[in-house]
């Protein structure tokens, strides 16, 4: 038995994501914000009635996509500044 889109609402998500991150503040995560994170999402959904290990997996699972589309759009964002049509022209000074 799972859940489908009548278990999940837009203010459920919400409060799990707002709960996640402000959890991003707390200066007692490893690195990527792993562990806190994932535990701030993972509580916010047991609260709201959800399995543990649903709750978990659905927390790390937000949070590696997350991190790959910020990772992405960073690799994305280097090959365009890096283009030499995107250069700011350098002024020669001339005596």
């Amino acid at each position: 038995m799972g859940y489908g889109f009548s278990n999940l609402s837009f203010w459920v998500i919400f409060l799990a994501t707002v709960v996640a991150e402000i959890s991003a503040v707390l200066p007692t995560h490893a690195l990527a914000g792993f562990g806190t994170y994932e535990g701030a999402f993972a509580l916010a959904f047991i609260a709201l009635g959800f399995s543990s290990g649903i709750a978990i997996t659905v927390g790390f699972s937000y949070h590696l996509i997350m991190l790959s589309f910020s990772v992405i759009l960073g690799i994305i964002s280097m090959i365009i500044i890096s283009l030499p049509f995107y250069r700011p022209k350098t002024a020669v000074n001339t005596p």
